[in-house]
């Protein structure tokens, strides 16, 4: 997965005639904008203290890096990839939808995020023991994509791990507020609260200090 992502943001779009394929730029503006509102109006599942938190650091915070542009997919997870019977490879990713020109380390960031979700949670890895499962390490992990792009400076990777909790919070009851418990009721404001503290626990990054949760087309 680490080499067919990579792989693909070290495509050049306009070398292959994709440079008009979304807006490159405002991009995080953008989805910060769209998935707030989202999250403020949503209801049924209520409002989150962690979440309104997230959300006012969201709207000032920026990368620091945000000129990077890369053919992003928008969905990469293991749900949308087509594994080689017998080697460990991938041969096809499949669900374009998403699709859009934009950030590298927001695609890379969202599929990653799985090292901080709860093992009852889509097959989250938090908390797994990852040398018994012959895992990198989730900082072994970005160094390895960071190597094979050439990206040197990846300290936008933490902010785009809060990025992802505002979609994952629609789709996940551990993200949910008091009112949705599922919603998740008060179990879900503490995973919540666990999950937000588990993504800004260790700041992993070199440098200076619709349906799914994807990103979304621009």
């Amino acid at each position: 997965m680490n080499a067919a992502i990579a792989n693909l943001h070290a495509l050049d779009p306009d070398q292959i005639g994709l440079g008009g394929f979304g807006r490159p730029t405002g991009y995080v503006e953008r989805q910060i904008k769209r998935l707030s509102e989202q999250y403020l109006a949503d209801t049924v599942a209520g409002r989150d203290p962690n979440m309104d938190r997230m959300i006012a650091w969201l709207d000032h915070a920026r990368p620091r890096n945000p000129e990077r542009v890369a053919i992003v997919h928008g969905d990469f997870r293991c749900d949308n990839l087509i594994f080689h019977p017998t080697e460990p490879r991938i041969v096809a990713v499949l669900d374009w939808e998403l699709a859009t020109l934009g950030h590298p380390l927001a695609d890379f960031a969202y599929h990653a995020m799985m090292y901080r979700m709860p093992g009852h949670i889509v097959a989250g890895l938090a908390g797994a023991e990852l040398a018994m499962l012959n895992a990198p390490s989730e900082a072994e992990y970005l160094a390895l994509y960071a190597e094979s792009t050439g990206i040197a400076d990846t300290s936008d990777y933490d902010f785009f791990l809060a990025f992802f909790l505002l979609p994952a919070r629609r789709h996940h009851p551990w993200h949910q507020g008091p009112s949705g418990a599922g919603h998740g009721g008060v179990a879900g404001s503490r995973r919540a609260r666990q999950g937000a503290a588990r993504t800004g626990r260790t700041r992993l990054g070199t440098g200076a200090p619709r349906r799914r949760p994807g990103l979304m087309r621009n």
